[in-house]
């Protein structure tokens, strides 16, 4: 995705995009009507650079430096008991074990997620050595590979899942948008999806303000507008994801059981979840249409 957004970036002369740099402090005077930010170069000249500009839109991940260096608290919580083990696998799931593109794991221990990504990019072997051979015996002994080893490690890495949201999604003439506003277990990739919408969300905003010239105030109601939208839809649906996969007790049980089997049988109940998933972008503050 990074490099078709890339692709497309270098369609527009006014796009400048920069790598690394290392975002290191930010300069928001109210009395002024600019934003100056501060950034590290991690390449020679090793050097420090700042830019200006009329908004900062902090997309820089669930660690994000925009949120830290702005004060603005990541609130809620992490999951402490346990890490998540991502891992990028070359091996023919589909024809030599049947998968489907996407496969859903119901387990107390081994819940998960096993999904075909690319024919290319970090699935590539670059040098024919496993890179982390460490992993293999787990992971060929795991329910999902049922005991086979004809496959190969690309990537694994333990990392924890997040439950979070910044206590604000605007703070002067910066925005936050992405997994630096919200951070969700990736269950139903409900993180990418929700930093899609952010995306076209804040831009449609943004657009109307710096274009269009019109209120500031439209920024403040799109940024808590997406910071809305993912505690009272994302979150909720990423955390019946998770739980739906990895809880086991009595009455999470007899909900999933009732989940999939309307799933199965009601023609009607894939709609119903797609309406769950519509709500995840109540407005998308594109500009109105004037009718005739």
């Amino acid at each position: 995705m990074g490099g078709l957004i890339l692709n497309e970036l270098k369609k527009c002369p006014s796009v400048e995009v920069k790598f690394g740099l290392r975002y290191v402090g930010i300069d928001d005077d109210p009395k002024k009507d600019f934003v100056r930010v501060m950034c590290h170069t991690k390449k020679p000249p090793d050097d420090d650079v700042s830019y200006e500009g009329s908004y900062v839109v902090g997309t820089d991940g669930a660690n994000s430096s925009v949120r830290r260096l702005s004060c603005i608290p990541f609130d809620c919580y992490t999951f402490s008991e346990f890490k998540m083990i991502g891992t990028n696998i070359l091996f023919d799931f589909e024809k030599r074990m049947g998968y489907t593109p996407i496969n859903f794991f119901v387990d107390p221990d081994e819940w998960g997620v096993v999904a075909h990504t690319s024919e290319h990019g970090d699935g590539i072997e670059k040098d024919g050595e496993e890179k982390i051979p460490q992993w293999r015996s787990e992971v060929a002994h795991s329910k999902s590979m049922k005991g086979r080893i004809d496959f190969k490690i690309i990537r694994a890495e333990a990392y924890w899942i997040h439950q979070r949201c910044a206590a604000k999604a605007r703070k002067g003439k910066i925005m936050l948008a992405g997994d630096a506003l919200h951070s969700n277990n990736p269950i139903g990739d409900l993180g990418l999806t929700g930093g899609i919408l952010d995306a076209f969300v804040v831009g449609n905003a943004l657009t109307r303000v710096v274009k269009g010239g019109e209120s500031d105030s439209l920024l403040t109601d799109c940024a808590n507008s997406r910071r809305d939208a993912w505690l009272n839809t994302t979150s909720k649906l990423a955390m019946s994801n998770m739980t739906r996969l990895g809880n086991f007790g009595d009455n999470e049980a007899k909900i999933r059981d009732e989940f999939f089997s309307r799933l199965n049988t009601d023609p009607e109940f894939p709609k119903i979840v797609r309406s769950g998933l519509d709500k995840m972008i109540p407005e998308t503050f594109e500009k109105p249409v004037a009718v005739a």
